[in-house]
């Protein structure tokens, strides 16, 4: 991979004045130094504009650009993606902490011309420790290949572990209102070629209370997740190219969340859940996978309060 490719880092910012300093530190001493560093802040009312101001005077490889009004994370990447020149595009959290030779390991994955998108893999820790002796994370299988089903039901690639052709946001953008942009990407990434994965551990990703992934998780599947669930699957129905058994496998999958919107269970949600664990439940990585794949599929076929 010849270090004439520019690749484009965007990050967005809001309220970030706690941690991205080291954030911005660890972008900037990065072993592949042909980078356009593009930082889209979306109406912070802290420091934070103050330290990106800061940074762009001490390297010009930096470029920024401050909202008047806060737009949220998917219409803010989607307009730093917008403005990036590069031919790779990688994606930065203002809270986490990249080791120096994340974007250069993850340019190495890019093995063929249909590799459109590459992740590897994060570390989560809290305080100022990093957990520098764990060196990679095979507690889940990670996503590879271009099985559009795999990821239908949640994604499974954070967007910070993520760099992708720029080629991708071809027909990409908009992001769709009720779909991550990270997920979006990685859906059409399956669809137009493939992804590529290393379970090498490049980056650390903070925990904080305002760290909206991590904060996201939860053990049950409320109304307002299957809700958001069936806006996702009918926005991926919507992407050009879906071959015909996915778009069929897509709308079964939609038409029975759909039903489980006006009750507490489905029976035949969770039989097709379970009939096909394998592909929805991939990321699982156990020594009995089918007692793990009968708790997801009974979760994710009824509703809680």
């Amino acid at each position: 991979m010849a270090k004439s490719r520019v690749v484009s880092v965007v990050l967005c910012s809001y309220n970030g004045e706690k941690y991205l300093d080291e954030q911005l530190s660890s972008i900037l001493t990065q072993t592949y130094s042909s980078l356009e560093i593009i930082i889209c802040d979306d109406a912070s009312t802290d420091s934070t504009q103050k330290i990106i101001t800061a940074y762009a005077q001490k390297d010009t490889r930096i470029q920024y650009f401050f909202n008047d009004k806060n737009i949220g994370v998917n219409r803010n990447f989607e307009q730093g993606f917008a403005k990036a020149t590069g031919e790779f595009i990688a994606i930065a959290d203002q809270d986490d902490i990249w080791k120096p030779e994340k974007i250069q390991k993850q340019l190495a994955l890019f093995i063929s011309e249909d590799t459109l998108l590459v992740h590897t893999a994060s570390v989560i820790f809290s305080g100022n420790t990093l957990p520098v002796n764990k060196t990679t994370n095979k507690a889940v299988n990670l996503m590879q290949g271009n099985d559009f089903r795999k990821l239908l039901l949640r994604n499974s690639i954070s967007g910070h572990n993520i760099i992708f052709r720029a080629t991708l946001l071809d027909g990409a953008i908009p992001f769709p209102q009720f779909v991550y942009y990270d997920w979006w990407l990685c859906q059409i990434a399956t669809v137009r070629g493939s992804i590529a994965a290393s379970a090498e551990i490049l980056a650390f990703q903070r925990k904080h209370d305002n760290n909206i992934t991590i904060s996201k998780k939860q053990s049950g599947q409320t109304n307002e997740v299957v809700k958001e669930r069936i806006a996702a699957l009918q926005s991926f129905l919507s992407i050009r190219g879906l071959q015909k058994s996915d778009k069929i496998f897509c709308k079964k999958l939609l038409d029975l969340y759909s039903g489980l919107e006006y009750k507490k269970k489905s029976f035949k949600l969770f039989s097709f859940l379970l009939k096909n664990a394998k592909v929805l439940f991939f990321y699982k990585k156990k020594w009995f996978p089918y007692i793990s794949y009968i708790k997801a599929a009974r979760q994710l076929s009824k509703v809680i309060d």
